[in-house]
């Protein structure tokens, strides 16, 4: 293995000699370097900065002479395989180096040799022509600069001089195992990519996670499969898509807010009486509700970018025409109309949030939207009462006007098309030009989203519409459940702010202006819950997932021993126990039930506030306490539906949305008459206790959710694999049939 491996090139053996001796050379004047400096520049002691700057400067300098070196002896095109069999000699050097522990870093001459004998073995073993990396390296200059930036701060960035060398060693490491999984048969073994990977470690220890080597285990190692990321959306593209989403949403709370100071100047204005006037409330949370349930599905089914930009363009025009209308039948027609357009923006809202994150973020980003969201209803009575008070009630249907006109020129140009079914991860360009935003035509945005590399495989099944899918969803009575408990708390909100401007106008004598002030402690209280509740989703859902991949570890180690390590045995076991599925409703769920609580009581001493004409700031401070709890079951309960929903995250959204606007409607259509009879104290009691009791039944969604949930999605995914092989044979027996035709007689 020593001089015999030089009879298999006697033509080079001059070559192998002076490779011998300028490796011996190298080494001699490396340990000899310290001493030499003191002697010629007359210094008694060399600190250890300069020490190993002197050490690392002549290691680059011997390393990057070699080459030219080999080609100088050649002549001509150099090949590694004229100097492959140096690997005895070599790995004898790291052998005796390797065994010294004190050396394992550029700090002394012996860790300095070492290091430059490892990076030459691997130029050596590597397979890759040496005239072609010394080509590479002199003359190719950008892929060494892109080196050098990425690792800059490798070994204490550039003013200690080893970032250099490192860079070098990592741009030929990445190079040399390109080529030799293309043009080579001599690979490096695990053991000598151990001692590399160690050397540069210990180089040092800082960097060893920002510094990874490519390992090559076989000949021919086969390329690394990686699935394609859930959404090629990055963290900035989500904010703006979150905040575009929120933006639009925001048009739809602050319609009802904002209206809410000028149910007085209304009534006047029209003359009729405050039930009348509550209708045009109650018409428009009726449309609130219905709207996005029929809408959620064509959003499912077509896109979510089409929707939205037909619902906002409804919108406007609601808008406009109640800004110029001049009787109450006509308010009535475009308020039912203005909801009908703008409110399924929300439920679609939710679906492109459940398109590009996933659950682990998800209950950040859905607070991060629903806060900005009801900074409508938080601001739009403020807003509202403002506007009226200065340029008369019509103004604030001219300011919706404007603001949704905005909305659309924002969505047309940067909301791209999230459904997975037409984009899949972001990367696929949607066939209908409808679907495109302009935005995907910046270059930037395409290398982003790899729009010319896309990846086919996220697209999913299309879903096919269906007007009925909403009252599919209501089957799963542990859904109903939870609609019911979030419907039965919205509405207690809404009848409170509905309530509140009435109560401050009659019974405290209030102005327009002075009522919109006093929606702010509820509006406020009620944007910092629904934000802290995302936050909180987001901690809870890790918390309990990290709880539970440990405790489902546990238990596939006992199954496997049960079942002589049969892992298919154990998947099948597994895969059908809704016992080992993780519990999402405990992790969304879990703090909802003191939140109601809370709630309740609140709201409940709010209405006695208001019927011992208590002072007002008491009145503000129950509505603002009342608020900063009742909102969270909106951000645990969207959320919530989005992960049980998630290729028909519109519709059942939609669904949720039905419930709390309904729910809406009637207790505001009732409270002028049950004021009359239960005066304020007595009407959020009733609603108060109401919602308590509804509470309750969270425990069941708590302990039999998942149980529910794993039996409705076994017969679901069960009824579409009987519909999936249905469509196949009845494709089969067509192609026969066809065939049969074409066959002659």
């Amino acid at each position: 293995m020593h001089l015999s491996t030089f009879t298999s090139v006697p033509k080079y053996i001059y070559i192998h000699i002076y490779i011998y001796i300028y490796i011996i050379a190298v080494l001699l004047l490396l340990f000899l370097l310290p001493s030499s400096i003191s002697y010629f520049f007359n210094i008694q002691k060399i600190t250890y900065g300069w020490k190993r700057i002197c050490c690392h400067l002549y290691v680059d300098l011997a390393f990057l002479v070699l080459p030219l070196l080999l080609t100088r002896l050649d002549g001509r095109k150099t090949e590694v395989t004229t100097v492959s069999t140096l690997t005895p000699t070599v790995y004898a050097f790291l052998a005796h180096f390797s065994s010294r522990k004190s050396s394992l870093g550029l700090d002394s001459a012996a860790g300095a040799a070492r290091f430059f004998l490892l990076a030459l073995m691997k130029l050596v073993n590597s397979g890759y022509g040496i005239d072609k990396w010394r080509h590479h390296l002199f003359l190719d200059k950008e892929p060494f600069f892109q080196i050098l930036r990425k690792y800059k701060y490798i070994g204490g960035c550039v003013q200690s001089f080893p970032a250099h060398s490192v860079a070098v060693i990592v741009l030929l490491d990445l190079w040399t195992t390109k080529m030799a999984r293309e043009t080579s048969n001599i690979m490096l073994g695990n053991d000598f990519e151990d001692e590399l990977a160690e050397s540069i470690r210990s180089y040092n220890k800082e960097t060893a996670d920002k510094l990874s080597l490519h390992r090559t285990e076989s000949v021919k190692p086969e390329p690394e499969i990686t699935a394609p990321p859930h959404s090629r959306f990055s963290r900035s593209f989500k904010t703006v898509l979150i905040a575009q989403c929120a933006f639009t949403g925001f048009f739809s709370t602050i319609a009802g807010a904002i209206y809410y100071p000028v149910l007085s100047v209304i009534e006047r204005k029209f003359n009729i009486d405050e039930q009348l006037v509550n209708v045009t409330v109650v018409v428009y949370f009726v449309f609130q509700g219905l709207a996005p349930t029929l809408m959620g599905g064509f959003a499912d089914s077509l896109g979510r970018r089409p929707v939205v930009l037909i619902a906002i363009i409804i919108y406007f025009g609601a808008c406009v025409g109640l800004a110029c209308t001049q009787t109450y039948a006509q308010i009535i027609v475009l308020r039912c109309l203005q909801a009908a357009g703008i409110s399924p923006v929300i439920a679609i809202n939710s679906g492109i949030m459940g398109d590009i994150t996933t659950r682990a973020e998800r209950g950040g980003y859905v607070g991060y939207a629903a806060g900005f969201q009801v900074l409508g209803s938080a601001f739009g009575a403020l807003i509202g009462a403002g506007l009226s008070s200065r340029w008369g009630w019509r103004a604030i249907f001219w300011f919706l006007t404007i603001g949704s006109g905005i909305c659309f020129l924002a969505s047309l140009l940067i909301l791209p098309e999230t459904k997975r079914n037409i984009s899949g991860n972001g990367s696929v360009t949607p066939k209908s030009l409808l679907n495109r935003a302009p935005i995907l035509a910046l270059s930037t945005v395409r290398r982003s989203l790899h729009l010319d590399n896309p990846d086919y495989e996220t697209l999913e099944q299309p879903t096919k519409l269906n007007l009925l899918a909403p009252f599919k969803i209501l089957k799963a009575y542990e859904i109903c459940i939870l609609m019911l408990i979030a419907g039965l708390q919205f509405s207690m909100y809404t009848t409170h702010l509905t309530a509140l401007s009435t109560a401050l106008s009659k019974q405290y004598h209030l102005s327009v202006a002075k009522v919109g002030l006093c929606y702010l402690p509820s509006g406020i209280c009620t944007l910092c819950s629904i934000v802290v509740a995302g936050k909180y989703l987001n901690w809870n859902y890790r918390a309990r997932l990290k709880k539970y991949q440990s405790w489902l570890d546990k238990e596939r180690l006992k199954l496997l021993e049960e079942h002589d390590n049969d892992p298919g045995v154990v998947q099948n076991i597994m895969g059908n126990d809704p016992q080992y599925t993780f519990n999402i409703f405990r992790a969304r769920l879990q703090p909802a039930f003191v939140t109601l609580i809370l709630s309740s009581c609140g709201f409940c001493a709010y209405g006695w506030c208001i019927t011992a004409k208590a002072p007002l700031v008491a009145v503000l401070c129950m509505s603002g306490f009342a608020s900063l709890f009742s909102n969270c079951i909106l951000t645990f309960s969207t959320t919530l539906i989005v992960d049980l929903f998630p290729s028909k995250t519109s519709t059942a959204t939609g669904c949720l949305n039905l419930f709390r606007c309904i729910l809406s409607a009637i207790f505001i259509a009732a409270l002028s008459k049950m004021v009359e009879k239960m005066k304020y104290g007595g009407v959020f009691t009733f609603l108060g206790a109401l919602t308590s009791s509804s509470s309750i039944l969270l425990f069941i969604l708590l302990r039999k959710g998942k149980e529910l949930a794993f039996k409705w999605k076994k017969q679901e995914s069960g009824s579409n694999k009987e519909a999936n092989l249905l469509g196949r044979m009845e494709s089969t027996s067509s192609d026969h049939l066809a065939a049969d035709e074409e066959e002659p007689v």
